[in-house]
């Protein structure tokens, strides 16, 4: 069945950008990541204030996490252990680039092409901070959960009434890690407009614009990995993993009236891909005038051109119109051009064919085509009709979940997926009715409404003030809203709720979660609601609710041996052999091994591992000391990676392999029982000999053998 891109661009343009050109982009900043390696002179590999981790993430950022093949820059993520030159040790390593040393800016146009990664754990971001260091604000072109590969969030930090707020907005659109996609921001004076691929995704709303940065900021491009946000890798995480950079720009604009980079509301974005000049985007188109000809799509160009499918097939669109009218002729996307031409249709939703028309081979390609049928075909308001094109060579273009959602251009509306599937098709033609994954194939229709609708009413009423306020404190950090819906005489469209007097925030539910909040605070809630025609609602009263105390933390657990500081009667033996030397032990709770430790009068050069093992000789865990880390005489302690789980009242045994012999030891030191508290070695007459040995130029295998239940004085960390 026909395949398509994946990536939503269309339904954003079709909303509409900027107005026509007033102004001109200049490139002042840019990087094609064609060299062999990371221009450090143009970028730092840390943050600007030092080796910084935040917001609980695992990674620490280093200088050989990044590759060049003279195309991309790539960013990896990879798990290992490494101590950076902040003293922190990290279980994982990946790559920040921030553009401090050479490059900041005030307003502009910033973008990245890049493929994010998939997998639990991931946090790629692209982001703006103040060149002075001060935090906020913040402007997040891109953050993206590599668990969520769908989800796109856009968000400006500031700062109100002293405390930290955003302005944000989370966008489900296209598979993010599946290809490369582009990445901007148009910062103005007082707002900030985000886009995907070219498309709008968010703006900050006018209540916002007050705290729209007005300062320098830098660029910065990471790949995190963990933290509070994502929540950290589990064993689906696959490792290394990648962030590929494409290119990273920036413009600024030159205004017409002598000023540079004070952009006004009409100015185009750049030109995707390009270096200077400007290419303006979409403009919103005007309400449709009494025999005006529309469509839906306009002249937005598809995501994908020309798919390779070469076989026969009709391709078409669901639509309805809220007026009743004519459709003159249907247009479509072509990017190829085929021997025989083309033939449009309109049909009856039942699948009546109600018009066609054919298109002569020899077309301008690419673009749009329109055919005309050869008298117009009335249709009634609000009724389902589709409109196709037959190719007799596929190659059509195309657009994953384009139609997902329905798509509006007054009085037009394509249907979305809820309809029963749109981006409908048939090979072989006829009347189009399969469809896979809402795709939109670019066919649109001419449509001419039948006469003027009546202006609508002005409406000046406001909802009803919202009942039934509750705020419910649910954590240290989090209070919950709940009230009942308002009610207006066109409809409810949001409410706006307000903390301590201040407004936080606009929902379309009647329910919210207000997060990051002070522990042991109280905090007060008004409500009020708003329609469509922005009329407003008195406030609600005011409801307080109070957040958790921090919980007492527990004490510390409590760390058990049995030898405690015990010295041997024979330190050092004069056996030079390699030799894996354990005990056997037991406790009456479970808990955990936290360690093992173990008596040494003489070092090693090749120094010790230690090995815990179950009764049946499986190995639970292993690790290892160097040798400048051990100072004899004296105990030893090893700890593993994570304290391994041990149950009551089974059988265990703790080992350390000595590669030249040379070990303490205590003949009948363990003939009967060693006990501390829970913990207890096993009495050797007992269990079958205790004090157990292996001979080999390798440990990690139980030892077994015992002789006269000797003491080798190996001991375990036991946390109850």
């Amino acid at each position: 069945m026909p395949r398509v891109s994946s990536f939503l661009i269309f339904m954003t343009l079709c909303l509409g950008l900027a107005g026509p050109a007033q102004a001109n982009w200049e490139l002042s900043f840019s990087d094609e990541f064609n060299g062999s390696s990371l221009d450090t002179a143009r970028w730092q590999t840390r943050y600007m204030t030092g080796e910084l981790t935040n917001n609980d993430e695992l990674e620490g950022y280093t200088p050989d996490s990044f590759e060049s093949n003279g195309s991309n820059l790539r960013i990896i993520a990879r798990k290992r252990t490494m101590t950076l030159s902040d003293g922190r040790t990290y279980n994982y390593t990946s790559g920040l680039i921030n553009s401090s040393p050479v490059f900041s800016q005030m307003y502009g146009y910033f973008e990245m092409r890049a493929k994010l990664p998939k997998g639990m754990g991931f946090w790629p971001a692209f982001w703006l901070l103040p060149i002075t260091g001060a935090w906020p604000p913040e402007i997040d072109i891109l953050e993206h959960q590599g668990r969520d590969p769908t989800g796109l969030y856009t968000t400006l930090h500031f700062l109100r009434n002293g405390a930290h707020d955003i302005s944000g907005n989370y966008k489900v659109v296209a598979d993010l890690t599946a290809g490369y996609h582009t990445f901007a921001v148009d910062w103005q004076p007082g707002l900030i407009i985000w886009y995907l691929d070219g498309a709008e995704v968010y703006r900050t709303p006018s209540s916002a614009a007050s705290f729209v940065p007005n300062e320098p900021m830098y660029i910065v491009a990471n790949l995190a990995v963990g933290g509070s946000w994502v929540g950290n890798p589990d064993a689906t995480t696959v490792f290394p993993n990648y962030m590929d950079i494409d290119y990273i720009r920036a413009y600024k604009r030159v205004n017409s009236g002598g000023y540079t980079n004070i952009p006004g509301p009409n100015d185009p974005i750049p030109t995707p891909g390009g270096g200077g000049g400007t290419t303006p985007p979409p403009e919103p188109e005007p309400e449709p005038q009494p025999g005006a000809t529309v469509s839906i799509f306009g002249n937005v160009a598809p995501a994908v051109a020309a798919d390779t499918d070469p076989n026969a097939v009709e391709l078409g669109l669901k639509f309805q119109s809220s007026q009743a009218g004519q459709i003159t002729g249907i247009r479509f996307y072509r990017a190829v051009d085929n021997s025989s031409g083309f033939v449009v249709k309109l049909y009856s939703a039942n699948g009546n064919l109600l018009a066609s028309a054919n298109v002569p081979a020899g077309k301008p390609m690419p673009g749009w085509i329109e055919a005309a049928f050869a008298s117009p075909v009335s249709i009634s308001a609000n009724t389902t009709y589709v409109a196709s094109y037959y190719t007799s060579n596929g190659q059509y273009a195309y657009q994953t979940n384009g139609l997902l959602n329905a798509v509006t251009k007054a009085p037009l509306t394509a249907l979305g997926n809820s309809s029963g599937g749109n981006g409908v098709y048939a090979y072989g033609g006829g009347f189009p009715t399969l469809s896979w994954q809402a795709s939109n194939y670019y066919v649109d229709v001419l449509f001419k409404s039948a006469s003027t609708p009546p202006p609508p009413p002005v409406d000046t009423q406001s909802p009803t003030v919202p009942a039934g306020l509750m705020a419910t404190a649910v954590s240290t950090s989090q209070i919950n809203l709940t009230w009942s819906a308002s009610s207006d005489n066109v409809g409810v469209t949001g409410y706006k709720i307000y903390r301590n007097g201040n407004l936080l925030t606009q929902v379309t539910q009647t329910s919210y979660s207000n997060t990051g909040l002070s522990a042991a605070t109280a905090y007060s809630y008004q409500i009020s609601a708003i329609d469509a025609a922005g009329n407003e609602s008195l406030n609600s009263g005011a409801v307080s609710a109070t957040t958790f105390s921090e919980p007492t933390p527990p004490p510390p657990a409590t760390e058990l041996n049995v030898l405690g500081s015990r010295v041997p009667a024979n330190p050092i033996d004069s056996d030079r052999n390699a030799v894996e030397l354990g005990v056997k032990f037991r406790s009456t709770v479970a808990g955990k091994i936290k360690a093992i430790r173990f008596y040494r009068a003489a070092a090693s050069s090749s120094g010790f591992s230690v090995y815990l093992y179950n009764s049946s000789g499986t190995r639970l865990g292993t690790a290892s000391i160097a040798a400048a880390s051990v100072t004899v005489p004296g105990y030893v302690q090893v700890n593993f990676a994570t304290p391994i789980a041990i149950s009551a009242n089974t059988t265990y045994t703790a080992s350390y392999f000595a590669p030249a012999g040379a070990y303490p030891y205590e003949s009948n030191g363990i003939a009967n029982a060693v006990t501390n508290g829970t913990l207890s070695f096993l009495a050797g007459t007992s269990n079958g000999g205790n004090g157990v040995y292996r001979y080999g130029s390798s440990g990690g295998t139980r030892p077994t053998s015992s002789y006269q239940n000797t003491n080798y004085f190996v001991d375990v960390v036991f946390v109850p």
